[in-house]
């Protein structure tokens, strides 16, 4: 039971820190009316879950093999992927207006990953 609890909250927090939909719903019901905006977000987000359980179940039906294989293809090609553009992280002129930070602040993409971890880690 705390897995499902540790799922949702992690799940939760990820699409609250993650997602901006909010603010293009808000703006477009200001804009249109709030009913076809609804209608529009209502079958967008059937679409979106139709594919989610399809491709879940594509994934499901293959081998154990395949799956722990094509992740650790995908880990060590992120990985890969940031060691290598790591370097131009640290800039020697890191401090010069316009210039970027020495190191990426902790994005939604890192604390989605960070909370996946977590997550597959305890689950």
């Amino acid at each position: 039971m705390s897995s499902l609890f540790l799922s949702y909250w992690t799940v939760l927090v990820a699409e609250l820190i993650g997602d901006r939909s909010i603010y293009t719903v808000a703006s477009l019901a200001m804009r249109f009316q709030p009913r076809w905006v609804f209608c529009g977000i209502a079958a967008a987000f059937c679409g979106k879950m139709l594919v989610a359980v399809w491709c879940g179940r594509l994934l499901s039906e293959l081998p154990p093999l395949w799956t722990g294989a094509i992740s650790a293809v995908t880990f060590l090609t992120s990985a890969a992927c940031i060691w290598w553009h790591q370097e131009n992280w640290e800039t020697p002129d890191a401090g010069v207006p316009g210039k970027p930070p020495a190191r990426p602040p902790l994005d939604e993409r890192g604390l989605g990953g960070l909370l996946f971890g977590l997550l597959r880690r305890v689950g």
